[in-house]
């Protein structure tokens, strides 16, 4: 059984890409949430803490989210939640990762323009790749985002 999450979030550090020695692309960046909640004595808003979660993606999504994610951005991000403990010099602690399997930005903060690339991280029906973590996909590091201009007073049409 894997533990699927969803969180809402700002990307906290730089999204930092690279390619793993299987050559598969891989991504990883902190993503921060916190709360509002309203204080009805101060008749205000009141930010509780924060919490920090690090979030990896591969291959394709690796790929599109380096040429598409920055710091600051605010993103869904869902994936398989990983909890894990850990001790150095300084103490213990734990740590909460999140492998993702989809991110989108947050629309209610941004608008966005979606066009649909191809390379081996898709078949040719568009369906995602549902490989293992350990599979290489070569064209991943290779994937851009196509930009299409769309002449005032047309309509877009959909990328899918």
């Amino acid at each position: 059984m894997k533990d699927q999450i969803a969180v809402v979030g700002n990307i906290a550090t730089d999204p930092t890409s690279s390619t793993l020695p299987s050559g598969t692309a891989a991504l990883s960046f902190r993503l921060a949430t916190n709360h509002r909640r309203f204080d009805r004595e101060k008749d205000t808003y009141v930010e509780e803490a924060a919490n920090f979660y690090s979030v990896s993606a591969y291959r394709s999504l690796a790929a599109n989210g380096a040429l598409s994610l920055a710091k600051g951005m605010r993103v869904v991000v869902c994936g398989r939640l990983r909890v894990r403990s850990w001790e150095n010099d300084r103490g213990k602690g734990t740590g909460i990762e999140i492998i993702a399997d989809a991110i989108g930005i947050d629309l209610q903060f941004a608008t966005a323009s979606v066009s649909r690339n191809s390379f081996a991280g898709s078949d040719s029906r568009g369906q995602r790749d549902t490989r293992d973590d350990s599979a290489v996909d070569e064209a991943s590091s290779d994937a851009a985002w196509e930009v299409v201009t769309v002449p005032e007073g047309e309509p877009a049409a959909t990328p899918f």
